[in-house]
């Protein structure tokens, strides 16, 4: 069975090499940045044998988790990784003669990704029950961000039209204030850790 993973057509590059690609990228950075210095804040908190130094730890590695995320996503967005796996993807389609229901199969992807999204939130607040009204805001925000980017993968022309309207304008909005969102929490979270 042929495998696309090492395709020669395909070659690491900028997704979205325009001004506002390259915006969406600068500003999940810095949000990234931002939850680093947020975790770094909670790890730098003194121990003081309260159960608010649980609180401050599990705050520190939500925030960690943040930023990790948010660096993938932008490896993922600026190498193009998506490509490269919707092309492997479309090559088994065609390998095992299911790439004329193509649209079905992206439909089903959509829907799983979707309750996935939300299966995940609600997984996250109930293990961070304790910390959930400072952890809820963030971890919505970081599930619209990765549903966004997997649905937006899907090449489901409906989707795309919706998206990429605007020159790609409408997509680049949410990722900008998805990405501010996060600035602002973790910047907030940081000042809480120093309390």
């Amino acid at each position: 069975m042929h495998l696309l993973w090492a395709d020669p057509t395909w070659h690491p590059r900028a997704s979205d090499p325009t001004f506002g690609g390259w915006l969406v990228a600068l500003g999940y950075v810095m949000a990234a940045v931002l939850s680093f210095a947020a975790m770094l804040a909670y790890r730098a908190a003194p121990a003081t044998g309260e159960p608010a130094d649980d609180t401050r730890r599990i705050l520190g590695i939500l925030w960690g988790v943040v930023a990790v995320l948010l660096l993938g996503v932008v490896l993922v967005r600026q190498l193009d990784l998506g490509a490269l796996v919707v092309q492997h993807l479309r090559s088994l389609a065609r390998h095992h003669d299911w790439y004329e229901n193509r649209r079905r199969y992206q439909k089903l992807f959509i829907a799983v990704v979707l309750l996935g999204g939300v299966a995940a939130l609600a997984a996250a607040l109930v293990a961070l029950r304790r910390v959930r009204r400072e952890a809820f805001p963030v971890v919505a925000v970081m599930v619209v961000i990765i549903v966004l980017g997997l649905v937006s993968s899907t090449s489901l022309h409906a989707i795309d039209r919706v998206l990429y309207r605007g020159a790609g304008w409408l997509k680049r909005s949410v990722e900008l204030l998805a990405s501010a969102s996060v600035c602002l929490l973790a910047i907030r979270a940081r000042a809480r850790a120093r309390c």
